[in-house]
């Protein structure tokens, strides 16, 4: 209208003569100086500014036509949403300290995958009774989230290319569970292979006990955290013996101090870690999957101690699984198996699982190219109750990209738009390549921060024209050549000890490189936030930096260096285990082709030596191969002339963790190797040992197991008839019951002292296994070696495995001469004289209440005593046992009249167990008569005839793995089922 048309008219005039009037004066004042005068904030004065201006200085009206000129009202929009949601960065003046970009600590772009990992947290914590989550709205909404009784154990893996943000994701995560009651347990595996078993997962635990140590220190007596810390000391307390303690306590110290009740003492009993003594002659393949399984299963109660104890769920933070060891792939395998196979159902309304969380970060690229980690992630997709959760990080978006540079520096998202599309392009949207990239433009002034004018410049045509071939690698390492050589080389050495040392460790190499003191270098590398420093430890900010570390120098001088640390180290390897395995990694690393001295060599195969030993004794097979294999890398030519016991003892071991590895063929070479070349028999004892477990193990290879073990035993002076008639084993069993039986007898054998003559201790050894070979394939030696371990022990005195001579004569006579009750009380006396090895009382436990006692003592005494077996056996992974034990338990009390549903679930139970965790298929066709069974009884879908309870076909499986007892029992329940069905002439047959 006019009126309008006059307002502008006068505004134009206005504006025009202000104009006139500051080129008159020579000096013309800008849109921003004018509003700055009056006070108005520069943010403000600049967005005015920027939608006023236009190309045609003399023709006003040109809105939206300048480069930095608002292109919408969304932008101004934009613009002042910023200004309200973060004044202090967008709306006031903020003076910079300095000229570079500050990225945030913050993630962009991922809440969606921030609310599915709590919606995740959420279903882990949903198995709590209700009762308990009472007055904790936390815990309720766990509960509602999901209603079903269903519950499994939760497993996320994040994957995505290096520098995604995968670590920035989970940290921030879990900081958001931590507001909620949760704990957490943080592994975060080495790019370099540091060859210290299960270091990683120990070193979590050992983290999270001395953190809720501290916590409770600080607090009053009578709060929660005192109250959770004595549930965990309670329950732990409750779950392990002696044995089990020494074990953990050499792998997690401060365990010691969460068991004693005062932490600056120890009442708990000082136990030396000599559970695993492999050099015995009776370390068999059974006995390494046992020392494996135990080690798993004292983990896997550590964790249920942790998470059951009052309301503390946990998150098992697994931090780059692709540099995860063998040892430790297998020990998480194991937790998250067992914890999906343990969860139980109490009622309608409790879900009882572990109430952990597991999460995983695996870069993409890595996993693709490992084999160990595809069979990782395959078995656990593969786990009972289980559910993997895959959350795969996208690259940024230019919009996301935007918003990061915006906040760096602290400049509107509608002035950097053009910059972040470039950033972008050249990033391919990875958050710390968009990181290092600002940074480096920086620093070639490619973008400039102007202090006077309080604005960033950059040159959009050159920084478009910049080439990156190798991307962020290419700009680190550029970034660590302009260093000072100090920092340089004390980041290289930093590298050589993996993505982090403890401060312990740099004090033995305080003076490296000539430097008074390494860690003040290490500080000054801590302000290039290169590394961050922490109260233990120095630690690389990412492993990309890590890799650019070991890139900066070529390999003669990084060699160099690591022989320096080496001569500093080396005094200290021989006390301290977590030195001990730096030194081992160091000396393969720099290699054998690399030393000359013959001295150093055979001090470098003795270390490894060592390093193998300690490494199978916690059961990382993986890495004692390894060490063992790089020890006599450093061997000389002539080694079995000029270092014989060093290069027996390397061998021997080679061949006992190849034999527990599974490598067959490389065993076998190694074995021809001690065979021909020891100086005497009793120098190929342990290698003996191995070969004939191995025989008997194969299955098809029974005869010659016999073969060769009566062979080595005839040597022992131990020999026996190539064809035992009858007669011979009847006169046998006969003269050994005089031996043994009648209370004068008994008394006898309780009272004999320790057996100290080396050669029948191994005789005994060769005895024990050769009886476990005759028990396999219901051979008529049985009796006879039986025999012959109870007549060396009346001669000699007792041995670990007497007992199991023992208890194997009581069997026999129970079978061979149907004497019930002689061979009950010899039965009794066997395991009173069962020592405290748990794999020989859990074999007579099993013969015993499972075959023996069963014929005098009342099946209400019997079936407890066979869970208990059954239980102590998974505890200390004799897996076999178990399995057996829960067999006979199920026999027993299917025969007996137990109540059926009961009964049910708990062969449901060792069933699933056994297909789930241990794999062994002829023990699950044992067991599913008796489930077939429980099923016709309670009318309940499945076989409708006996004949189906046991088919051709499992019995022809069982018959051709030459299972010969497996066999029996199956017949034996086929027979059973067919009586209690009436079915009289196929019980006949």
């Amino acid at each position: 209208d006019e009126e309008g048309a006059d307002d502008n008219s006068a505004q134009e005039s206005f504006v025009r003569k202000q104009r006139r009037r500051r080129c008159d004066e020579g000096k013309e004042e800008s849109v921003p100086t004018l509003l700055k005068r009056a006070g108005v904030p520069s943010s403000i004065s600049r967005l005015i500014s920027d939608m006023l201006s236009n190309r045609d200085d003399a023709d006003f009206g040109g809105l939206f036509q300048y480069d930095k000129s608002v292109s919408c009202f969304d932008d101004v929009i934009m613009d002042l949403e910023q200004m309200i949601d973060q004044p202090k960065d967008f709306l006031y003046d903020t003076v910079r300290l300095s000229a570079k970009p500050t990225v945030r600590n913050k993630l962009y772009s991922r809440q969606r995958e921030l609310e599915r990992g709590n919606e995740l947290a959420r279903r882990s914590a949903a198995w709590r009774h209700q009762e308990e989550a009472d007055g904790e709205e936390y815990f309720e909404a766990a509960l509602e989230t999901d209603g079903s009784s269903s519950v499994k154990q939760e497993v996320l893996l994040v994957s995505g290319l290096p520098g995604s943000g995968k670590s920035s994701l989970v940290n921030e995560l879990i900081a958001q569970l931590r507001s909620n009651g949760w704990e957490s347990l943080h592994c975060k595996f080495d790019q370099i292979r540091r060859r210290q078993p299960l270091s990683t997962i120990a070193s979590a635990f050992s983290r999270l006990f001395s953190s809720l140590i501290g916590t409770e220190s600080d607090c009053a007596g009578g709060s929660d955290e005192n109250d959770t810390l004595r549930d965990i000391r309670a329950h732990l307390l409750k779950t392990f013996d002696e044995e089990s303690f020494s074990i953990l306590f050499h792998l997690i110290p401060d365990l010691r101090r969460v068991v004693s009740n005062d932490y600056n003492s120890v009442d708990v009993q000082q136990m030396e870690y000599d559970e695993f003594d492999h050099g015995n002659l009776g370390f068999d393949e059974s006995t390494v999957v046992a020392s494996k399984i135990k080690v798993h299963n004292l983990f896997y109660e550590i964790l249920k101690a942790i998470s059951s104890s009052r309301i503390i769920p946990i998150v098992l933070f697994l931090d780059d699984l692709h540099w995860a060891d063998s040892a430790s792939l297998e020990l998480i395998t194991f937790l998250i198996n067992a914890m999906g196979a343990n969860i139980t159902t109490d009622s309608a309304t409790a879900v009882r699982g572990t109430n952990v969380l597991i999460i995983g970060t695996v870069r993409t690229n890595e996993a693709e190219n490992s084999s160990d980690m595809t069979e990782f992630l395959e078995k656990i997709r593969g786990c009972y109750n289980v559910t993997v959760t895959d959350m795969a990080l996208q690259d940024l978006s230019p919009s996301d990209i935007n918003g990061m540079i915006s906040e760096s520096l602290c400049y509107s998202q509608r002035l950097t738009r053009s910059l972040a599309g470039i950033v972008h392009h050249k990033s391919e949207g990875n958050p710390f390549f968009v990181k290092e990239f600002l940074n480096d433009l920086t620093v070639e002034n490619l973008m400039v921060y102007s202090f006077s004018e309080r604005s960033w410049e950059w040159d959009e045509e050159l920084i478009e024209s910049r080439t990156i071939s190798d991307g962020v690698a290419e700009m680190l390492t550029r970034k660590l050549l302009r260093l000072p050589k100090d920092q340089l080389l004390g980041l290289v050495m930093l590298s050589c000890f993996g993505s982090d040392v403890s401060f312990e460790v740099l004090a033995l190499v305080k003076t490296f490189c000539g430097n008074s003191d390494i860690m003040n270098t290490l500080d000054s590398i801590a302000k290039a936030r290169f590394v961050e420093r922490t109260d233990e430890k120095y630690r690389f900010v990412h492993d990309m930096i890590l890799n650019a570390a070991q890139e900066a120098l070529d390999e003669n001088e990084r060699i160099n260096i690591m022989e320096e640390l080496l001569q500093a180290l080396l005094p200290h390897g021989y006390s301290d285990d977590t030195v001990l395995y730096i030194v081992v990694d160091l000396i393969a690393r720099v290699g054998a082709d690399r030393v000359h001295d013959s001295e150093t060599r055979l001090l470098y195969a003795q270390l490894n030596l060592t390093a193998a030993k300690k490494a199978t004794n916690t059961t990382d097979f993986a890495s004692a191969l390894t060490c063992v294999k790089c020890g006599i890398s450093f061997l000389p030519a002539d080694y079995w002339k000029n270092c014989y016991r060093l290069s027996l003892d390397l061998f021997n071991q080679c061949i006992l963790v190849e034999w527990a590895s599974g490598h067959i063929e490389q065993m076998t070479t190694s074995l021809d190797e001690v065979f021909n070349n020891a100086n005497g028999f009793e120098d190929t004892l342990r290698a003996a040992m191995v070969k004939l477990a191995c025989l008997r193990m194969t299955g098809n290879r029974i005869s010659e197991a016999f073969a060769y073990g009566f062979q080595i035993l005839e040597q022992f002076g131990e020999s026996f008839p190539a064809a035992p008639e009858t007669g011979i084993i009847v006169q046998e069993l006969l003269a050994t019951k005089q031996l043994v039986t009648g209370s004068q007898n008994e008394s006898k054998l309780r009272s004999l002292p320790e057996m100290t003559d080396s050669k029948k201790l191994e005789a005994m050894a060769f005895l024990e296994e050769m009886l476990m070979c005759s028990y396999q394939s219901q051979s008529i030696y049985f009796p006879l070696i039986a025999c012959r371990m109870v007549q060396i022990t009346l001669q000699y005195g007792l041995a670990k495995t007497s007992c199991l001579g023992l208890s194997s004569v009581a069997l026999s006579l129970v079978t061979v001469f149907g004497n019930f009750s002689e061979g009950y009380s010899v039965s009794k006396t066997s395991l009173s004289i069962a020592g405290s090895d748990k794999r020989v009382l859990c074999s007579i436990m099993v013969s015993s209440f499972g075959v023996i006692n069963i014929w005098k003592e009342p099946i209400q005494a019997i079936l407890p005593q066979l869970k208990d077996a059954y239980n102590l056996s998974l505890k200390y992974g004799l897996i076999n046992t178990a399995l057996c034990a829960g067999m006979f338990h199920a026999y027993r009390a299917f025969f007996t009249g137990s109540l059926l549903k009961p009964l049910n679930t708990e062969v449901s139970s060792y069933m699933r167990n056994n297909l789930e965790r241990h794999k062994r298929r002829l023990m699950h066709l044992s067991m599913l008569p008796v489930s077939n069974g429980i099923t016709c009884l309670s009318g309940s879908s499945g076989p409708q005839y006996v004949e189906e309870l046991i088919t051709e076909e499992h019995l022809a499986e069982a018959l051709q793995n030459k299972e010969f007892t497996v066999c029996e029992a199956m017949l034996t329940v086929k027979m059973m089922c067919s009586f209690i069905f009436r079915r009289l002439d196929e019980t006949k047959d």
